[in-house]
This record gives structure tokens, C-alpha cells and sequence, in this order.
């Protein structure tokens, strides 16, 4: 599920856009010699908790639209906040409550194609117009989801998540990734790959842990196992058209990590185990750019920056993107569009908000 976040003595947060998400000196397929990495110049700061001048957010997660704009989903009212490319506050809309256009449970934000803005709450999508004008609600069934990610051109949200257990899925979970197309007033999902059809985990066939997905501009996407970083590709019609990857090793926890891990497993009565290594990427660590490049926000960072692989339209790998901030990855807070990167970084480690 998607973190929360409350105050307590952990870490100031801000939003941080950076350009050049997209551009490149020459394609790697039309020389030998190594491939040139996008250069991130850092643009525009758009809030901080407690720093002067600048809002104060507690964020759920983030959109980005292709014009620049950046879309914070926060916990607390208004729970939209619109910035322009430039860092500045353009727009404030979504109200708590149960009625139309209310927000009960804030999970996701969309910038649509057409100037709309879709929040994805657990009751239903609600969607906006870019003044923050509540349009319509579509409802939908419940869903405890894993991953999802939007295709604006396509009114499409591709989403793996847990369907009522089904009797062929793999160790009686029914994990199963779904297509919903948000037109009209009423949202059918289409089952793209059914449960016992998820790729197996290359240790155990038995299950999958296949967590995380990326949608492509042409409509196909790529599921991610952020245990054994096995990327698998598929075109639109949910047919696979290739595996890839990278054979490394994962990284140790730390101490203060294995801690608090086992206090979770403690708690849970047995049914949670104790994993001594970090996963290679989370959830929401993957993001498509316009040249079709694969960007996996890595767990490899450290406390004051990130890496990032990348990974070109033909599946290869580039190399790695060195970013100087920590970017948060408690749910979706890395996005990328129009040629630029935005997401959820730590500033500094004091009382703030977490």
C-alpha cells in the first residue's frame, strides 16, 4: 500500500523537478563506443516542510504532466496541489469527505492529456478540470493494488493488484494485472494476465514476485521482480516479447533496517519473514522516457543521493544515473514527462515530517 506520512524526528521533504530526463548526445544503436547518460540539471524546488517561502506538503505521491506541471497528492486538505514548471503555486483543490469530488483515501494523482486531472482515491477516480472543478466520480471495485501507472493518450490505468482468490492462482494468491480504460461513467477492467500466468519466480514456480510495472507510450508495458531484478517486456495486447535485467547482488540491510523489519514480523504473529537483503528497486521505481528508455529507480542510493539504471528501447544496459538527493520511494513520488524527472526527496534528517 501507499505510505502515510506523520510527524515524527525523521527527515524535511521537497519536491524537486529536474530537465533533461530525455536528451542525449547520440543513440547508442548507431555508434560502438559507450553510450552518453542523460544529464539531470536541477530545476525548480517546490515545497519544503518548515523552510521559509516555500509550502509545506506532506505528500502521497506525485504527477507530472508532459507541459512541466507537477500534481502533489497530500494526505491532508487540499489534497491537490498544482505547480507550474517554475516551482510556483498555481492551484489548490480536493476537499475531504464522502460526497462528490470528496477525497476519503488518496492513493494516486494522473495529469490527463486533455488539461484533466484524475486522483485515484479507494472509493473511486474522481476527475478534475484543470481549475480544479470537480467533473465526475467514476466508482470502482475495490482493489488492494501493488503498482499501477497511467497512459494519458490512452485513458488507460494498467494495474497489478489482488483480485477475490481465484483457485488457479499460485499459492492461493490471486495477484492478477488488470487494464482499466477511464472513459464515461463507468470503469470495466479487462483482465491483461491472469494470476497463474504472471512470471514465476526464478527460484520458486510455484509463485510470482513480479511487483512492479511501467506502461510504454505505444501501450505495452514492463513488469518488474524487484527481488531478482528480472524486467519482463510485453506489448499491448499483453503478449511477452522478451526478458532482461541484471545479475548483481543485492545489498545488505542495515542495522537500524533489520530492526524495525523484525518489529513488523514480530507483530505479525509468524506470518511475515525476516529478509536479511533490500529489494533491488521498489513498486513505483519504474518509469518509461519519450526516446523509450527504462529508468529503474535503484534502492543502491544512500542517504544523500540515488542511482538509477537505465536501460535503452532494445532492453540493453546503459549505465547508471548518479542524482545528489535521496529520492523517497514510499509510494508513487518518481514520475517522468516532457523531458524532465520529478519526485520526493529528503533534505535533511531532523523533526519534520515522515
Amino acid at each position: 500500500m501507499v505510505a502515510r506520512f506523520f510527524r515524527s524526528n525523521a527527515v524535511l521533504m521537497a519536491l524537486m523537478l529536474w530537465i533533461g530526463a530525455c536528451a542525449s548526445e547520440r543513440s547508442v544503436q548507431q555508434t560502438s563506443e559507450p553510450a552518453v547518460l542523460p544529464e539531470l540539471v536541477p530545476g525548480a524546488r517546490f515545497g519544503c516542510v518548515e523552510c521559509e517561502g516555500l509550502e509545506q506538503l506532506t505528500p502521497v505521491a506525485i504527477g507530472l504532466g508532459e507541459d512541466g506541471r507537477v500534481y502533489e497528492l497530500d494526505q491532508y486538505e487540499p489534497h491537490v496541489r498544482m505547480f507550474d514548471a517554475d516551482g510556483n503555486l498555481a492551484a489548490t483543490f480536493g476537499r475531504s469527505g464522502q460526497g462528490p469530488g470528496e477525497i476519503q483515501f488518496p492513493v494516486a494523482v494522473f495529469p490527463g492529456d486533455d488539461g484533466e486531472v484524475l486522483v485515484y482515491d479507494l472509493p473511486g477516480l474522481h476527475v478534475f478540470d484543470a481549475k480544479g472543478e470537480h467533473l465526475r466520480t467514476m466508482p470502482w471495485p475495490m482493489r488492494v493494488p501493488h503498482s499501477f501507472d497511467y497512459l494519458a493518450n490512452e485513458h488507460s490505468l494498467l494495474m497489478l493488484s489482488f483480485l477475490p482468490r481465484m483457485p488457479e492462482a499460485r499459492d492461493g494468491r490471486s495477484k492478477a494485472l488488470e487494464r482499466w480504460l477511464l472513459e464515461g461513467e463507468a470503469i470495466e477492467p479487462e483482465i491483461v494476465i491472469a494470476p497463474q500466468d504472471l512470471p514465476a519466480d526464478p527460484s520458486d514456480a510455484t509463485r510470482s514476485r513480479v511487483t512492479a510495472l511501467a506502461f510504454r507510450s505505444d501501450g505495452g508495458f514492463v513488469l518488474g521482480d524487484r527481488w531478482s531484478y528480472r524486467l519482463y517486456a510485453y506489448d499491448a495486447a499483453g503478449e511477452p516479447i522478451g526478458e532482461f535485467g541484471r545479475e548483481i547482488p543485492r545489498q545488505s540491510k542495515s542495522q537500524q533496517q533489520r530492526e524495525r523489519e523484525r518489529e513488523k514480523v514480530d507483530r505479525s504473529g509468524g506470518r511475515l519473514t525476516l529478509q536479511p537483503d533490500m529489494n533491488h528497486f521498489q513498486q513505483w521505481s519504474l518509469k518509461f522516457d519519450c526516446q523509450g528508455r527504462l529508468w529503474v529507480l535503484t534502492t543502491r542510493g544512500g542517504p544523500d543521493r540515488s542511482a538509477i539504471d537505465l536501460f535503452d528501447a532494445d532492453r540493453r544496459y546503459l549505465g547508471e544515473i548518479q542524482v545528489a538527493q535521496h529520492i523517497v520511494q514510499g509510494g508513487p513520488m518518481f514520475e517522468l514527462a516532457g523531458g524532465r524527472l520529478a519526485a520526493v526527496v529528503t533534505l535533511c534528517r531532523c523533526t519534520g515530517w515522515m
